[in-house]
């Protein structure tokens, strides 16, 4: 569930750089997901999804190289036009989709 600032947290990074194309903002999972839960491992070490929001993406934040994770983010329209909208041709379309802005040149955000 977004909190409340959201959109004031990510919208100013989209006014400030015209090439920006995706601001991605991490998630929380209260839930485990179903290995955490069949091996009864939930809260007893990071998850994959902890490592990847709190270290991963913001190691790729450095290099402009973060992703689209499919939810909490905010994208640029027209450069998603620009590519022919949201990629498909693998099952993690939302990466896809990051990579090819990527490729064109644009820019991404991790917060």
């Amino acid at each position: 569930m977004p909190t409340r600032d959201i959109l004031i947290n990510m919208l100013g990074w989209m006014m400030k750089d015209p090439k920006l194309f995706l601001v991605q903002s991490p998630h929380f999972f209260v839930t485990p997901d179903p290995i955490e839960k069949n091996l009864n491992i939930f809260q007893q070490m990071p998850s994959e999804q902890e490592m990847l929001y709190t270290n991963i993406q913001r190691g790729l934040d450095f290099w402009n190289a973060s992703f689209f994770c499919g939810a909490a983010a905010v994208l640029r329209r027209c450069h998603l036009d620009k590519i022919g909208g949201f990629q498909g041709k693998t099952i993690t379309e939302d990466a896809e989709t990051a990579l090819a802005l990527h490729a064109q040149g644009y820019r991404s955000a991790y917060i």
